[in-house]
């Protein structure tokens, strides 16, 4: 390619090839009859289509490989609302990336996405908490948006330290009120009890019902929309089909660079860290949160920016009165 109108004609030939607004339901079954890979091993095919099928039935098996982005492709393989490993997640990204490449050979989109993608790392990353402003900021917009139907989610997580996919699984008659307590289905199918902290119960009590589900239908949505509004870098994709009016002109900052970055499990990362910093017993923070000791005693004893000042600031976040 010599000249600029050489590089505008190459470029046109080879989009021209794509097979536009392919289906990746099709891409799918096709990738999984491909010669190469039906030669692999049993075990690599059975983990390969299992993630893949996974990552098809998140989504409209007619929906065209030209609409996922490398944010939108992220955003799911991070998504705290699946109960996943951070390893599986690395396999995850993995397939996801060598399909996407495969679809590229193929001439099936245009480019692989994925490969902008920062790839899951499988070591365990220092626990960071949210600031006070950014706790402060998610409760309040969790409280405004559909009349504050995800604030016990909010305060499940970040006062009561249970993981997103633990309390989506939860119903109202669960709780017991007078011991303040609440026995809940965490990791490898084990329960455990957990004492919830008082600002926790009071948050709760302002929303709670005798029975149903403890989350909305429309979770999904309203998660990112109050993260958004809250001041984090959340994808407009994450936010196509949820009701902004009103806040449009907040929404349409969302994916700017200046924002934080939203990080995996800081909710409950917030949560450990304040509970200890506040009963400073590691051995009752373990328990507590269904962690071993050495993991709180490594993690969670010092994390920047948790002071006796924050912590005091920290127990005083309460529900409005309103």
């Amino acid at each position: 390619i010599r000249t600029l109108t050489d590089a505008v004609f190459f470029y046109c030939d080879q989009f021209s090839n794509i097979n536009k607004n392919y289906p990746l339901g099709d891409a799918i079954t096709k990738y999984l009859a491909n010669p190469k890979f039906v030669k692999c091993s049993s075990e690599h095919k059975r983990q390969f289509t299992r993630r893949l099928k996974r990552f098809l039935n998140a989504h409209d098996e007619n929906t065209s490989l030209d609409w996922f982005t490398s944010d939108y492709i992220e955003e799911w393989i991070y998504d705290e609302l699946r109960e996943v490993s951070d390893t599986e997640r690395r396999n995850e990204y993995a397939c996801i990336h060598a399909f996407l490449n495969w679809c590229v050979k193929k001439e099936l989109v245009f480019k692989n996405v994925c490969t902008k993608v920062d790839k899951p790392d499988a070591t365990a990353h220092k626990p960071q908490a949210l600031t006070i402003p950014q706790v402060k900021s998610l409760m309040k917009w969790a409280q405004e948006i559909d009349c504050g139907s995800t604030a016990p989610f909010f305060a499940l997580a970040i006062f009561g330290g249970l993981r997103p996919s633990e309390i989506a699984r939860l119903d109202w008659s669960q709780f017991n009120w007078e011991e303040k307590v609440i026995t809940i289905e965490g990791k490898g199918n084990r329960y455990r009890s957990v004492d919830l902290p008082e600002t926790c119960i009071t948050w709760l009590k302002k929303y709670a019902e005798e029975d149903g589900s403890v989350v909305p239908a429309n979770l999904k949505n309203t998660w990112s929309l109050v993260r958004a509004l809250a001041g984090f870098r959340i994808t407009r994709r994450q936010l196509y089909g949820v009701d902004k009016e009103g806040y449009d002109d907040i929404c349409v900052k969302c994916q700017d660079e200046s924002r934080p970055k939203w990080v995996s499990d800081v909710m409950r990362h917030t949560a450990i860290t304040y509970y200890q910093k506040q009963n400073q017993d590691i051995g009752k923070t373990a328990s507590w949160a269904g962690n071993s000791v050495s993991i709180i005693n490594t993690h969670y004893r010092a994390v920047e920016g948790v002071t006796g000042t924050t912590n005091k600031q920290f127990w005083k976040i309460l529900p409005s009165k309103s």
